[in-house]
């Protein structure tokens, strides 16, 4: 009768070794699963087997091809280092589950120190639920020329940091209906359309997280915009480098919304393009027109079609092409120089300001300058008051064109004030 039990005892357990080829330990409150993708193992069995009631922590070594879905709370995949642990999205014939990584409507959920890669749609996909992405490349997704590298949307919000994403042929990371994000510290670059580009309400930090600590990004080299604004979206965009990409570095749409500080930009096609009804306030910023990357490229900062930008001390607009502006404003827009703190606003190029077509400019407060001329075009307005430099001449030639200097206002022109409503007095 001994015999007997302990030969089914073997049995049992030899019937459990072979449902669960997994290595798991409880430690602490948590469940840790190793994976070993090499040797067969898979995410998915890990998750499917994994007790509910505790915090599970998936460990992953080698090259894993699997589609992974995360309905779960409090799930974590951690591989050893983004060479080694990679998880190699595989074909499907339902679009929706082309992603190597999906977390819907869960929450607390870490990935981590992986690669995560050849998703037919995107890389990860968060949707009503809440992921941070640490530590990760996330490249060459998007396979089936929709998605993006992450896409984060219905509800979703991710926190991005330290993560690589590039070589995706659409957008490196998307931010869409009502999604949310903070991203700091990661690299953005070569991915085939925009780089960030936040849609339909979606909102983001980008350079500073959810403490407000800063943490800035590099956005390069992307065949579309760096950082584009569309359909109402929101953003704080703070203390990154944006260069060198192929259309607008920084680009508001749609009645979008932005406050933009600390940032360089650079040797993109446009640099800042603010347009159709949307807003940004401006602030610290050091933006340069490089016309020797792209010499058909316009201005540091456009304005166009009912837009308002307002700029708030420290900018440095710097036109290096001898045929443009600093400054270039049309069609019902707005740029006020509103300086709050000491920082003063500096604005160069062979016309520091161009403006027109019912287009405002009002400059106030105190020491900015502009290293230019300014040109007023139709219906256009330029006003002046506070203390500031015009190294340049302002012309006002054009039909029912108005510049005018405020009382109480100490405006250093030294050039020539032309046309029949300009009436700041030159130096």
């Amino acid at each position: 009768m001994a015999r007997l039990n302990l030969s089914i005892l073997v049995m049992a357990l030899g019937l459990v070794g072979f449902l669960v080829p997994f290595e798991v330990v409880a430690q602490g409150k948590s469940e840790i699963t190793k994976v070993r993708c090499d040797h067969g193992e898979t995410i998915t069995k890990a998750l499917q087997i994994s007790n509910l009631n505790k915090p599970l922590v998936i460990q992953i070594t080698g090259d894993c091809h699997e589609n992974v879905s995360i309905h779960r709370s409090d799930t974590t995949l951690s591989g050893t280092d983004p060479d080694s642990s990679k998880i190699i999205g595989i074909p499907e014939t339902d679009p929706i589950k082309e992603s190597p990584i999906t977390i819907s409507g869960a929450r607390n959920v870490i990935v981590e120190n992986l690669t995560v890669t050849n998703g037919g749609s995107s890389g990860i996909v968060v949707v009503n639920g809440r992921a941070s992405i640490l530590d990760s490349v996330v490249s060459a997704n998007a396979q089936d020329g929709g998605g993006s590298g992450i896409f984060v949307g219905t509800g979703g919000h991710a926190t991005i940091d330290n993560v690589i994403v590039e070589d995706n042929p659409f957008n490196g990371i998307q931010i869409a209906r009502g999604g949310s994000t903070a991203i700091t510290n990661s690299l953005i670059q070569l991915n085939g359309a925009s780089g960030i580009r936040l849609d339909e309400g979606g909102s983001a930090r980008i350079g500073v997280d959810l403490l407000n600590d800063p943490g800035g990004n590099t956005i390069s080299d992307n065949t579309g915009g760096g950082i584009s604004l569309n359909r109402s979206s929101t953003a704080r965009i703070e203390n990154n480098t944006v260069e060198d990409n192929e259309s607008n570095g920084i680009g508001i749409y749609q009645g979008s919304s932005a406050q933009i500080t600390g940032n360089t930009v650079l040797g993109n096609r446009y640099e800042i393009v603010i347009t159709d009804g949307s807003t940004a306030q401006l602030t610290g910023n050091t933006v340069t027109d490089d016309s020797s990357d792209h010499p058909d490229n316009t201005v540091p900062l456009g304005v166009y079609r009912s837009s308002n930008a307002r700029l708030l001390g420290g900018n440095t607009l710097l036109q290096q092409n001898t045929s443009s502006s600093a400054v270039a404003l049309e069609a019902f827009h707005v740029v006020q120089v509103r300086q709050s703190g000491s920082d003063s606003d500096v604005l160069t190029g062979p016309q520091a300001v161009s403006m027109g077509n019912f287009a405002t400019v009002d400059l106030r407060g105190s020491d900015y300058t502009l290293n230019g001329d300014v040109g007023v075009f139709e219906f256009g307005t330029f006003r002046v008051r506070g203390t500031g430099t015009i190294d340049g001449d302002i012309n006002a030639n054009s039909l029912f064109t108005t510049a005018r200097e405020r009382s109480g206002s100490t405006i250093s022109l030294t050039g020539s004030c032309n046309g029949d409503n300009c009436t700041i007095a030159p130096d």
